[in-house]
């Protein structure tokens, strides 16, 4: 599985993406936060790029909840 090479990079990018286009930030609109069992079982489902998806569709930010909540910060999302 493909993790990113820097998270500080993609939330740079992220960060000046919005910043140039006058934004005060972001929201995001589709983030999975599930209780622990269901989080395993989405994520095996994108792991196994099955019938559902067809293709690979790896999980970028395969993090705690906590972490994932920072990561959003740093992209600017409120």
């Amino acid at each position: 599985m493909r993790e990113p090479a820097s998270l500080e990079t993609d939330a740079r990018q992220v960060r000046a993406f919005w910043e140039e286009l006058g934004l005060p930030g972001l929201m995001d609109l589709h983030v999975h936060f599930l209780p622990p069992g269901i989080q395993r079982a989405v994520w095996a489902v994108f792991d196994e790029a099955g019938p559902k998806i067809g293709r690979p569709w790896p999980i970028r930010y395969r993090r705690s909840p906590e972490e994932r909540v920072a990561l959003l910060r740093e992209f600017g999302v409120r």
